[in-house]
């Protein structure tokens, strides 16, 4: 069943094999949220400095191919290591640069 507990582990499994190089210098949570429908997700740091992903709530309908979660998981996790709501140094003035 796709839930929050589900999205961590993908994020996880995502971020280890995809991001390896990529530091993890804050606590980074993942959820669904939202029922957008213009959007698959956004990146934001939280007032105590947490970095949350939230994933569209709409693709926790299993007619959503998994491999959209994945790259939309994939895209936030990028802007993360861009420096974009997280520590790290921003590379980039655009986060889609």
């Amino acid at each position: 069943m796709r839930n929050n507990l589900w999205l961590e582990k993908r994020l996880s499994d995502i971020w280890n094999l995809l991001f390896p190089d990529v530091e993890k210098q804050n606590n980074v949570v993942i959820k669904f949220k939202g029922k957008w429908k213009n959007k698959f997700g956004h990146i934001k740091t939280l007032k105590n400095k947490d970095t949350e992903i939230a994933i569209n709530s709409l693709f926790q309908n299993s007619l959503i191919p998994e491999h959209i979660i994945d790259v939309t998981i994939a895209h936030e996790l990028i802007h993360y290591s861009h420096g974009f709501n997280s520590p790290l140094p921003k590379l980039y003035s655009h986060p889609h640069k």
